[in-house]
């Protein structure tokens, strides 16, 4: 399977091309949370703090100015610590 991609301080250029901050905010509250998409997802950390882990992969710590992206189908758990907020987008 593919990894999770993590940029950890991506560039406000980079952020412009994918316009990723005029995308939908989805929110996860405090607690652990099971997810699998379809599809890619895309997504700017705006605030938060969360331990990201895939099936097949270690543990990832995502906060608030990280850009993620997720492959389609990928079960994951967000272990979420602090309330996290995402812009992002599925494909």
């Amino acid at each position: 399977m593919v990894p999770i991609l993590v940029d950890h301080i991506p560039s406000q250029d980079l952020l412009a091309r994918l316009h990723l901050l005029e995308e939908p905010i989805r929110q996860f509250v405090v607690g652990a949370h099971e997810q699998c998409s379809p599809s890619r997802m895309v997504a700017y950390v705006a605030g938060g703090l969360a331990t990201l882990t895939s099936e097949d992969g270690a543990p990832i710590v995502i906060e608030a100015g990280m850009l993620l992206s997720i492959p389609a189908g990928c079960a994951c758990l967000w272990e979420v610590s602090a309330p996290l907020t995402l812009h992002c987008r599925e494909r």
